[in-house]
């Protein structure tokens, strides 16, 4: 049960990643919005970070290229969630299989 319950919340946290990676990299670069799988990353990563938006400034390299600090942060946060979530999906996973050994 366990092992499938980590495998989900793998994949949820690694989805979640990947976005965020991947806004960070387009708004790095200045992609342009109007690019079909651009304005998805967007529009699927604005949700991921509204939580964080205004936390740091986002400065400006160019017209169009902006280094997102806060996409980064989330990118940190989310990570530590993952990593606790996860340690305990491990420790509950071993405390119920040592009641099955009893």
């Amino acid at each position: 049960m366990f092992t499938f319950t980590r495998y989900l919340v793998n994949l949820v946290f690694s989805f979640i990643e990947i976005i965020l990676l991947l806004r960070f990299i387009l708004r790095l670069f200045g992609a342009n919005y109007l690019a079909p799988f651009v304005a998805w990353i967007y529009e699927t990563s604005n949700s991921l970070i509204r939580f964080f938006w205004g936390a740091f400034p986002n400065p400006k390299l160019s017209n169009d290229s902006v280094f997102e600090i806060n996409t980064l942060f989330a990118l940190l946060v989310y990570t530590v969630i993952y990593l606790a979530v996860n340690q305990l999906l491990v420790f509950f996973e071993g405390a119920s299989s040592q009641k099955t050994r009893h």
